[in-house]
C-alpha cells in the first residue's frame, strides 16, 4: 500500500484493493507495515478494515513505533496466530523504527 495523499479516498481506495486479497484466505495472515496512520481517522480506517477481515493488531509492551503527529504509522496486524513476543525499539538505521515479534499458530 502506498499512499501520500492528504485525503481518505484514495487511502481507503488502496486499502479496500489490497484487502479483497484476503477475502477468502483460510490460513495465518500477518500485515504488516508503515500504513501512514498519522492521522486519527487514517488510523479508524486501517482498524475497521482489518477487523473485517478478523485480523487482531499486534500490541507492543516496549513501544517505539516510529510516529508523526503523536500517531504511530507502523502496524502488524494477525490473524489465526498467537502473539508470544513483541517489542518495537528505538533505532537510527532507519526512519521507521524496528517491530519485531514471535508468533505460534493457532492450532
Amino acid at each position: 500500500m502506498v499512499n501520500f495523499t492528504l485525503g481518505q479516498k484514495h487511502f481507503r481506495r488502496q486499502l479496500n484493493a489490497a484487502t479483497a486479497l484476503l477475502n477468502n484466505h483460510q490460513g495465518p495472515v500477518i500485515i504488516s507495515g508503515d500504513f501512514n496512520t498519522w492521522r486519527p481517522m487514517r488510523h479508524k480506517i486501517i482498524r475497521e478494515e482489518m477487523m473485517k477481515l478478523g485480523l487482531e493488531p499486534v500490541r507492543f509492551p516496549v513501544d517505539s513505533r516510529t510516529r508523526f503527529l503523536g500517531q504511530a504509522v507502523d502496524h502488524i496486524y494477525i490473524k489465526n496466530l498467537a502473539v508470544t513476543e513483541a517489542a518495537a525499539y528505538e533505532s537510527d538505521a532507519s526512519d521507521h523504527n524496528p517491530m519485531t515479534i514471535r508468533l505460534e499458530v493457532k492450532i
